[in-house]
């Protein structure tokens, strides 16, 4: 499905994030791959009225495209290389070229971990089915590692803006969306912290508090240590750090075990898709990359952790069965 973006009145003194700059140039390095894809399926196509939603599908993703463009130039932001101005299928090898195929490979693979990850954030009943599930995303993830590795080797695969406050002594790059997401998943961990710390002190029920506090705080702190460490190394601005206390309570009855817990779910499979982000796009540094994977597969395994835990004290809301 073709998302139309409409246009909206900016001043000149508007400034952009990082993060702004570096989703327009992913979404246009992605309409610009569609482009190639729709052209080389048009040639292909028999029936008229699938050829007929190509066209509209086509003139959709053009009209997005001079928009983003557009907004790019407006701010500055290098824009990748374009699609080609058409497809000649007198020769049927020569219609698609191998890097077409490679990118095309890259997004299907891509996708398919958005797919097998909400199959196992939805997935609480059955522990094998779910296991098995993270299994497979494994090994999506090794692949996606290999074909970005595989498409930079063969210089098919387009280089995002570079982030541009690195620190002269580093001599290792990231892209802007590889900063954002340092900083944005920081961010986040302060927050989590902040929550963790707060159920921990209303929680009454005595597993529950040694899940928050092993299970999970212990958890935060290497990771947050991780990543201040990363942004430091990059000359990212580090956010505000956590109170390291929470205030007084007076009424330990405010909220109840079960509620928490499932609040705590929510966050945990909310963390989720930002860590799969994270992972989809940190294509230029490779060692970034793996950490965002370490971060997301470390998630996964406190999800299971906690809906193993939520059946055995039911505070599960149960999904119909069969």
């Amino acid at each position: 499905m073709v998302f139309s973006l409409r246009v909206t009145k900016r001043k000149k003194a508007d400034q952009i994030s990082i993060q702004g700059a570096f989703n327009l140039w992913d979404i246009l390095t992605a309409k610009y791959t569609q482009v190639d894809l729709i052209q080389v399926l048009h040639r292909f196509v028999h029936d008229l009225d699938l050829r007929i939603i190509l066209e509209s599908y086509l003139k959709d993703l053009q009209r997005d495209i001079r928009f983003i463009e557009k907004q790019m130039n407006k701010y500055g932001i290098p824009a990748p290389d374009g699609p080609r101005k058409g497809v000649n299928a007198a020769n049927t090898k020569e219609s698609v070229s191998d890097e077409s195929i490679g990118q095309a490979l890259l997004i299907l693979t891509q996708e398919n971990m958005e797919m097998l990850l909400k199959a196992i954030r939805t997935s609480a009943t059955n522990d094998p089915i779910r296991k098995a599930i993270m299994k497979v995303l494994a090994q999506r993830a090794d692949y996606v590692d290999k074909i970005i590795k595989y498409l930079k080797l063969k210089g098919w695969l387009n280089s995002p803006p570079a982030y541009p406050h690195i620190p002269p002594e580093n001599s290792e790059v990231i892209d802007m969306g590889e900063a954002f997401h340092l900083w944005d998943h920081l961010t986040f961990r302060y927050d989590s912290i902040e929550q963790t710390q707060l159920f921990y002190k209303f929680a009454h029920d005595g597993d529950f508090k040694t899940i928050l506090k092993i299970g999970l705080m212990d958890g935060l702190s290497w990771q947050t240590d991780l990543l201040e460490k990363e942004c430091f190394y990059f000359g990212l601005p580090l956010p505000k750090t956590p109170s390291v206390s929470t205030s007084r309570v007076e009424n330990l009855q405010l909220n109840a075990d079960d509620g928490m817990y499932r609040q705590l779910l929510l966050g945990i499979q909310g963390s989720l898709i930002i860590h799969m982000q994270a992972f989809k796009q940190a294509t230029t540094n490779d060692r970034i990359r793996g950490i965002f994977r370490r971060l997301l597969f470390d998630e996964l395994k406190k999800l299971n952790l906690l809906l193993k835990y939520g059946k055995t004290k039911g505070w599960l809301f149960p999904a119909p069965q069969l």
